[in-house]
């Protein structure tokens, strides 16, 4: 089963409890193997006991958030991080920086924007926002018909 969770771009305050990744997940975990979460047709989701998880967060990882995963792995591009579930849950949590996500869905989709019209306001890879700044525009709406 796939999770995803998106954070705010460029938040930097996750000092609440409930902000803290890796319980929020294993609490929505919970919720499913308990079948307190119900579908859009109202049914209760049932989850299998060897159902493995893969949960993944999109977020900036900056200021409180870069600190509470500063002991999680690396991921393979060097940019976000990932911890393997254990205990009573099977699977992986990732966290992925918005702008990797952001990037990533335009080299997949080159071909497919181009044949639509659509182009990229910025240049393919961009750092991600600096401290101070908001976080940038990726592509301009004016060209969406």
């Amino acid at each position: 089963m796939m999770i995803v969770e998106f954070k705010r771009p460029g938040r930097r305050d996750y000092k609440e409890a409930e902000d803290q990744i890796e319980a929020q997940i294993v609490k929505y975990l919970g919720q499913l193997r308990g079948g307190e979460l119900e579908s859009f047709d109202r049914t209760r989701i049932r989850v299998a006991e060897d159902c493995i998880f893969h949960c993944y967060v999109v977020a900036d990882i900056v200021g409180d958030l870069e600190q509470q995963l500063s002991n999680w792995e690396t991921t393979a591009n060097g940019e976000g991080r990932i911890r393997p579930l254990k205990n009573h849950y099977r699977g992986s949590i990732e966290v992925i920086q918005w702008q990797d996500l952001v990037n990533d869905a335009w080299d997949r989709n080159r071909a497919t924007l181009h044949a639509a019209g659509l182009s990229r306001s910025k240049p393919t890879h961009i750092e991600a926002p600096a401290v101070a700044k908001q976080p940038e525009q990726v592509f301009d709406p004016a060209f969406v018909a």
